[in-house]
């Protein structure tokens, strides 16, 4: 029930954010709704930092729940003949014929891609370099006028 899955929610406590009227400290939960709201919303790039860095973090219930996904994987694919899940998933497909092409296309999708990623990131680094200064050093993060992925 949802009592078991709040149980399981990563939160973050104890942080507070410039934006905050009355310098309280605020909890939150680090859904990808919410850790997404707060990278696209808080003016604060420290706040977002911190948000950034523990939602990346899993917490242990959710490692055993993708050690058990990825055995129940294996032993599918091992049920049908098929030596690993990528295979399995693979079998008539229309598009991909095996892990290998697979794998072939994105490593091609990445190198046509990425000249226009790396416009992106020079586009936001301009929007960055034109923020005053103290708006980026004041909160002790190094390299503060780098974009960083809690930027993006």
């Amino acid at each position: 029930g949802s009592g078991r899955w709040r149980e399981r929610m990563s939160t973050l406590s104890g942080f507070s954010s410039s934006s905050s009227s009355s310098g309280s400290t605020r909890r939150l939960p680090l859904d990808g709704s919410t850790v997404g709201g707060v990278l696209a919303q808080e003016p604060d790039a420290r706040v977002r930092q911190l948000v950034f860095e523990a939602a990346g973090k899993s917490p242990a219930s959710n490692v055993e729940l993708l050690e058990q996904i990825i055995l129940a994987r294996s032993e599918m694919a091992s049920l049908v003949g098929c030596d690993s899940y990528s295979r399995y998933k693979a079998w008539g497909a229309s598009l991909a014929q095996d892990p290998e092409a697979i794998h072939a296309f994105l490593l091609q999708l990445a190198q046509e891609v990425k000249p226009i990623a790396d416009g992106e990131l020079k586009s936001l680094q301009a929007i960055k370099d034109r923020q005053p200064s103290e708006a980026l050093s004041g909160h002790g993060i190094q390299g503060a006028h780098t974009v960083k992925p809690w930027d993006v």
